[in-house]
């Protein structure tokens, strides 16, 4: 009903195969999406999950930065909240590359005891002189 562009379902809806509510660009589900492929509300960028993302290929709400997962992300690749770095987890991050986990594992195998025991036969001789 009411929607401008093609193969629409929904309300209102200018882009083209939306479903949803007041979607401008195209692809998109939900509602009041300007960019493209967004599933959530209210994403300007495209590719978004979740809502107020004006940043591109986001999981999750209000990143201004691309590529992020989480809330209110400004840098670009993080997974966390309120990070302005970029590449980085965690919360409240300010710079680049930070809070990477590492993990180092090690095998020892113990010591197996084994037990040798040697005989050498005696060299002397039972010979009587002639």
């Amino acid at each position: 009903m009411g929607n401008a562009g093609d193969l629409n379902t929904g309300w209102l809806n200018a882009g083209e195969v939306n479903t949803g509510v007041a979607n401008a660009g195209d692809t998109n589900t939900g509602f009041a999406n300007a960019g493209s492929r967004n599933s959530g509300g209210f994403n300007v960028g495209n590719t978004n999950t979740g809502g107020f993302n004006p940043g591109d290929l986001n999981t999750g709400w209000a990143n201004t930065g691309n590529a992020n997962t989480g809330l209110a992300n400004s840098g670009d690749l993080d997974t966390g909240a309120f990070i302005s770095g970029s590449y980085s987890n965690g919360f409240f991050v300010a710079t680049d590359n930070q809070n990477w986990v590492g993990i180092d594992w090690a095998i020892t195998i113990p010591a197996i005891p084994l037990g040798f025991s040697t005989s050498i036969p005696s060299t002397s001789s039972s010979r009587s002189p002639r």
